[in-house]
């Protein structure tokens, strides 16, 4: 079930009306074969709730508020909320390390926060090498849209060719990566998934230090 050019803000229960995922999607019907093959809550889904929406744009971040707002159980990007549009940015508390809204200037992350980007890269490569189940288990399932993908590079600070560096390929390669010209899967998966996770991560730790300065 497709609506041309609308996006789908759908929410999924369980039998006792809980709230279990957040999402959206321009093909629901496509997203629940997904679902069902790659999540392993999917047999607790009872109810599926859809909302058509004007745009993307409008979706994610009505799914972001919703995700921070009512956390629903299955939904794994908490940082992701912090990262949607410029607005909601501007809307937060300001801070040195968050760019301001339509600028093209990127922060420069703190040594800490790279060193930080650096370990989780090195420690993916460590363990999927040796071929770690545990590797699997504390990384995303899915890559978030394109949009947020840039989103939060840039909110973190780094340039396509800086992130490539990071992850140890061209930039080239990286720019197929982010911009989904290239279908992920394995370790190059689980490292590009692992390293937006520790960036949103990131941010939205500084979104609270703002927060609790003003």
């Amino acid at each position: 079930m497709k609506d041309p050019g609308r996006t789908a803000l759908y929410r999924l229960y369980d039998g006792h009306d809980q709230l279990l995922y957040v999402g959206v999607t321009s093909d629901p019907d496509r997203r629940w074969e997904t679902h069902r093959a790659e999540k392993d809550w999917w047999p607790q889904v009872r109810v599926r709730e859809i909302e058509w929406v004007g745009d993307r744009t409008e979706a994610l971040a009505r799914e972001a508020s919703e995700i921070a707002q009512r956390a629903p159980r299955y939904n794994s990007h908490r940082g992701w909320q912090y990262l949607l549009t410029p607005d909601e940015a501007s809307a937060r508390p300001r801070s040195p390390y968050i760019p301001a809204p339509g600028t093209t200037k990127l922060v420069e992350p703190a040594p800490s926060e790279l060193e930080l980007l650096k370990e989780a890269v090195a420690l993916v490569l460590e363990q999927g090498a040796d071929g770690a189940s545990t590797l699997r288990e504390s990384v995303p399932a899915f890559l978030p849209p394109r949009d947020e993908r840039i989103r939060v590079r840039r909110f973190f600070g780094l340039n396509q060719a800086r992130f490539a560096d990071v992850l140890g390929m061209n930039t080239l390669a990286f720019q197929r990566w982010e911009l989904g010209h290239k279908e992920l899967s394995g370790l190059d998966h689980l490292l590009y998934a692992r390293a937006l996770q520790v960036m949103a991560e990131v941010v939205e730790a500084r979104f609270r230090r703002a927060g609790s300065s003003v």
